[in-house]
């Protein structure tokens, strides 16, 4: 498996993101592995931003590692975490000589492949059992083995392709979060519901058990999302632009939504540097 592409974290770790097989492009995004460097001292934490797309982390160690190091998941002891689709953004920090495996899941995917949502498994956290279970403890045991991040990508992918089954289509509510993706948050929840053939509230509370939650925040984060690759793609942020391209009524209502999701608004978090692509890595250059 060859990374789709390479990023820097700011000086000291290294950051890789792997393409799933077309298998499994209809549950996956994609993996990435980022690792700590190696020079002593723990790397500050990294942001990683609300997504509409949940994603399972997992700490490893590496060659570099001293004795007894472990990756910090966000202050837990687990050797992983999930990270549900949520309004709230996350903080992921490693120890010098270890590294994190993720799997970014699409909306429906992991629900898809184990039968509850992102947001049940990270409820039922280290007690998470069933299917689920078996798999995040199968794969935190097969990291300890990988030595490179390819053979660590390409041991989840061999447990996620286990799970799957034969001739799978997708579902109507699978149809739906795509599309409500592909239209950057910008639907209505009648107009879903509509598309779904069910009244709003059949469709909320199905939503809710797939996706892991409403359908009105899963496009409100959806919707953010757009805004933060619309200011990656623009050197120059045209704040007007970006209010009208995302939708919202004016740019109190961007300023109102952003600070929302990350605790500040876009201007404080532009001049603080963290100018980050969905999962919160940015580019190098």
């Amino acid at each position: 498996m060859a990374p789709d592409r390479s990023l820097n974290i700011m000086s000291y770790t290294k950051w890789q993101a792997f393409k799933p097989l077309p298998a499994l492009q209809h549950l996956v995004e994609y993996y990435w592995v980022f690792e700590a460097g190696s020079d002593g001292e723990v790397t500050r934490p990294q942001i990683v931003l609300p997504s509409p797309t949940p994603a399972l982390f997992f700490g490893y160690t590496t060659a570099e590692a001293f004795p007894g190091q472990e990756a910090l998941l966000g202050g837990t002891d687990e050797a992983w975490l999930c990270r549900p689709v949520c309004y709230q953004r996350l903080e992921l920090q490693c120890a010098p000589g270890t590294g994190l495996l993720g799997i970014t899941f699409l909306p429906t995917g992991f629900y898809q492949l184990f039968g509850l949502s992102m947001a049940q498994a990270y409820a039922a956290g280290p007690a998470l059992a069933g299917r689920a279970g078996a798999f995040v403890r199968a794969l935190a045991a097969a990291l300890a083995g990988a030595p490179t991040d390819t053979a660590r990508a390409g041991a989840a992918e061999a447990l996620l392709l286990a799970e799957t089954g034969p001739g799978e289509w997708p579902t109507a509510l699978e149809t739906l979060a795509a599309g409500v993706l592909q239209r950057h948050g910008q639907v209505s929840v009648d107009a879903l519901a509509t598309e779904a053939h069910l009244c709003r509230r059949q469709f909320e509370r199905r939503f809710r058990e797939v996706v892991g939650v409403a359908p009105k925040l899963f496009a409100e984060i959806s919707r953010f999302r757009y805004v933060v690759e619309q200011l990656n793609a623009q050197p120059l942020v045209d704040w007007q632009d970006v209010t009208h391209e995302c939708g919202y009524y004016d740019q109190a209502h961007l300023i109102r939504e952003f600070r929302r999701f990350t605790g500040e608004t876009p201007a404080s978090f532009l001049q603080q540097g963290q100018h980050l692509a969905p999962v919160a890595f940015e580019e190098s250059e």
